[in-house]
């Protein structure tokens, strides 16, 4: 639910406090979910312009392979969300494997061509 509630925007994090809310009073969602939700948020509010900030003033040789390790690591949760944790730890391991192999088979290819 953390990583969920961090790709939504903060104006919407009120609206999912009250719907878990409503979850909570009908029985649709266990009270131990209106913990996690609030304590999330609270933490996402906090830790989250410290962290921009901290982010932004990165150069860009560092910033590269961060952006690149969250966009692997949303990839990887999409996958297991949809397909099954092993699914995911699978495809993750191909994806890092592709990445690695990519500047040497670039490399291949030039000195192949000539």
């Amino acid at each position: 639910m953390g990583m969920l509630l961090s790709l939504i925007p903060q104006e919407l994090w009120i609206l999912v406090l009250i719907g878990t809310a409503f979850g909570v009073i009908f029985g649709i969602v266990p009270r131990g979910v209106i913990a996690g939700v609030i304590v999330t948020t609270l933490v996402l509010s906090v830790v989250g312009p410290i962290l921009g900030s901290i982010i932004s003033s990165l150069p860009w040789w560092i910033s590269l392979p961060l952006m690149i390790a969250f966009g692997l690591t949303v990839i990887n949760w999409l996958v297991s969300l949809i397909f099954g944790k092993r699914t995911g730890g699978h495809l993750l391991a191909l994806l890092i494997h592709d990445i690695i192999l990519a500047p040497f088979r670039f490399v291949g290819f030039l000195l192949r061509r000539r």
